[in-house]
C-alpha cells in the first residue's frame, strides 16, 4: 500500500467515525428557566412611590432613600425658604434632629441655597403644610425681599457685604535732588518757586547753586 492509498484509508475511517458521534440538541439552561411566573414575581423587589410635593412626617421621610431625602429638603428650602426649624415643626421633631440629618446628607448652609423669607412665603408654607394645593415652582427672589427675613436660630442669613477701605491719596513732595537748567535768571527762579508749590510741610531747604554763563 502506497502513501496515497493509506491517506485515503485514514480519511474514510474518520468519516465513518463521525457518523457515530453523539450530538446533543439541548441548549444551555439556567435555574431561573424552571421557575413558574408566580415564583419569578416573588423574586422581584417591592415597587415604591414617593410624593415629594406634599408634607410628610419624619417617619415617612426616613422611608425614602438618601438621594430623595436630600432632594426633598433642598426643594423645601428653595421653594418656601423653609429653615430647619420650620421643617422640624412640620415633621413633628425638634430642629436639631433635622439639622443633624441635613448635615449627614451633605447639605450645607451657604448663600443662595435658601429663598429669602417673605410674608408671601410664610402664607404659602402654612397653606401647603395644611394640605392645600400650592405650586412647587420656586418664586423669583426680589431685591426688596432680602430684608424681610425671619428670625433663624441657626444663623442661616447671608453675611453682610463689606466694601474695601479707600486708599489715601498722597501728594508728591520734594525731599532732595540735583538738576541743571538753561535759561534766563528770572525764568530759572520762577521754576524753582514752582518746584515747591503745594508742599504742606513747614521745612527749610538748603539750596546750593553752581552756574555758568552760556555764550550766545
Amino acid at each position: 500500500m502506497n502513501d496515497f492509498d493509506y491517506d485515503a484509508l485514514q480519511k474514510k475511517r474518520l468519516a465513518r467515525s463521525d457518523r457515530c458521534r453523539k450530538r446533543s440538541t439541548r441548549k444551555c439552561t439556567l435555574p431561573s428557566d424552571y421557575l413558574t411566573p408566580s415564583e419569578r414575581k416573588r423574586r422581584n423587589g417591592e415597587m415604591k412611590t414617593y410624593n415629594l410635593s406634599k408634607p410628610m412626617t419624619y417617619a415617612e421621610f426616613l422611608t425614602m432613600p438618601d438621594d430623595l431625602q436630600a432632594q426633598y429638603l433642598r426643594s423645601l428650602r428653595w421653594r418656601f425658604g423653609a429653615s430647619d426649624k420650620r421643617i422640624a415643626e412640620m415633621m413633628g421633631v425638634s430642629h436639631p434632629i433635622i439639622r443633624k440629618h441635613r448635615e449627614r446628607l451633605g447639605i450645607r448652609i451657604t448663600p443662595g441655597t435658601r429663598l429669602p423669607q417673605t410674608e408671601l412665603n410664610k402664607e404659602e408654607w402654612a397653606a401647603w403644610v395644611n394640605g392645600e394645593q400650592v405650586s412647587m415652582t420656586p418664586l423669583a427672589a426680589r431685591p426688596e425681599d432680602a430684608s424681610e427675613t425671619d428670625a433663624d436660630p441657626e444663623g442661616e442669613h447671608d453675611p453682610p457685604k463689606t466694601e474695601p477701605a479707600p486708599v489715601p491719596q498722597q501728594t508728591p513732595m520734594v525731599t532732595g535732588g540735583c538738576f541743571t537748567a538753561t535759561g534766563s535768571a528770572g525764568a530759572t527762579a520762577q521754576m524753582l518757586a514752582h518746584l515747591f508749590e503745594g508742599d504742606p510741610r513747614e521745612v527749610t531747604f538748603t539750596l546750593t547753586f553752581a552756574y555758568t554763563e552760556v555764550s550766545r
